[in-house]
């Protein structure tokens, strides 16, 4: 099999990967009572919003990471 066939693909610059994880931050949305103060609504949704977008960038970076093959599996005349 072709170890180039299945390549992910990789953004064209950090600040598009950026922008694609915090798109994904803001479609974050948690359930509160309404006897939640403001502040805590506020603090947990944003923690929230930080956890997702570190996520989003740490499994695709890992995704594009070992996405590509390693050295030591391509053919030596390929490399």
């Amino acid at each position: 099999m072709q170890p180039f066939a299945r390549l992910p693909s990789v953004p064209k610059s950090s600040r598009e990967l950026i922008n694609i994880a915090i798109g994904r931050g803001r479609k974050i949305q948690i359930g509160f009572s309404e006897k939640t103060p403001i502040m805590v609504r506020i603090r947990k949704r944003e923690a929230l919003r930080i956890k997702t977008i570190g996520e989003y960038v740490r499994n695709r970076l890992r995704e594009i990471c070992f996405g590509y093959p390693r050295l030591d599996e391509i053919h030596p005349f390929l490399s």
